[in-house]
């Protein structure tokens, strides 16, 4: 079976961060953070509890810039799978589990947000987004812009560039564009905090 490791993304979390350090621990596999030089305490809590803190500081200050560390970070320890989803308490860790066990066979696997819990506006901006990718691509993309997945590394690591929120959609982008083999799997999606 292949290796993962699970990279969570923070910057200023302090209130989810336990809780969603908690909920990865209970998953079994290796994990880590990626911070943004947090000034509330986000990347030392991760410390306390003893989990291995990396900084983004020189890739920038951007959600994209995360996910490379996190991608430099993986390739350089040996892992075949990056997993990640936001630390802002809106996803569940059970859900990435699952995920994660489905990863088998897939470049990417996504977690498919129920959306009565995303903001009217933020909903209606993903609709139009899906819809315009959908058409880009003539496929049906149901949730472009999820925090929620895993990636097998060597699909993507020469391929990704973005230093901000657009990595979210840059990598579902590059898998369609390369015709890699993506699964999608329903997840809840709570109110951010």
């Amino acid at each position: 079976m292949s290796s993962i490791v699970i990279a969570i993304p923070v910057y200023n979390e302090i209130e989810s961060i336990e809780t969603i350090i908690v909920g990865i621990r209970e998953l079994g596999f290796d994990f880590f953070v990626v911070d943004n030089n947090s000034t509330d305490g986000s990347w030392q809590k991760a410390l306390e509890m003893g989990v291995k803190v990396y900084q983004r500081d020189e890739f920038g200050d951007g959600y994209g810039c995360a996910i490379l560390k996190a991608i430099q970070v993986s390739v350089k320890l040996g892992y075949d799978y990056l997993a990640f989803m936001d630390c802002d308490f809106s996803y569940k860790a059970k859900d990435l589990g699952e995920l994660i066990r489905m990863r088998e066979g897939y470049d990417l696997v996504l977690g498919n947000r129920d959306y009565k819990n995303v903001e009217w506006l933020r909903r209606i901006g993903n609709y139009l987004l899906n819809l315009i990718a959908s058409l880009l691509f003539v496929q049906k993309i149901k949730d472009l812009n999820t925090g929620m997945r895993v990636i097998r590394l060597e699909s993507f690591v020469k391929h990704l560039s973005a230093l901000d929120m657009g990595m979210v959609s840059q990598i579902t982008c590059v898998a369609k564009r390369e015709k890699l083999k993506i699964l999608e799997i329903p997840i809840a999606y709570d109110i951010r905090l």
